[in-house]
């Protein structure tokens, strides 16, 4: 997420951030590297924890799916015309959207990497009194 995070940054300072917006993926991106970092350093993290590391990650995602679209409208121009070059040389669609990938991962990594599919959380319990 940070090498994203910074790769951002450095794509929208050509700019120097002169539309107020663009700071908006900068401090999603932020925030996500903070809570990822700080739960990493919890031994066992409550559910608040959690749920406010799932919310930070589903906010990563909306905000890199808005990018996308922000990307292409950036791209169409004024008059909503596809132009070919505006697409190679503009603003890159699917940059955003690395943002939402990484953002997907952190939340694949909630899984129980010892789950088997087709039992369910009573035949699990049962079998580890047994």
């Amino acid at each position: 997420m940070l090498a994203t995070l910074i790769s951002r940054v450095l794509d929208h300072a050509r700019t120097n951030f002169s539309n107020p917006w663009l700071w908006v993926p900068t401090a999603v991106g932020v925030l996500g590297i903070v809570v990822a970092f700080l739960i990493a350093l919890v031994d066992r993290p409550i559910g608040a924890d959690v749920w406010i590391y799932i919310g930070i990650m589903l906010l990563i995602i909306l905000v890199g799916s808005v990018g996308m679209l922000l990307h292409i409208l950036t791209n169409l121009g004024t008059s909503n015309t596809v132009i070919g070059e505006r697409f190679l040389r503009g603003a890159p669609i699917l940059a955003p959207l690395l943002f939402a990938d990484i953002a997907t991962l952190g939340l694949l990594v909630l899984l129980d990497p010892h789950e088997q599919p087709g039992r369910t959380e009573q035949e699990g319990a049962q079998e580890e009194t047994r």
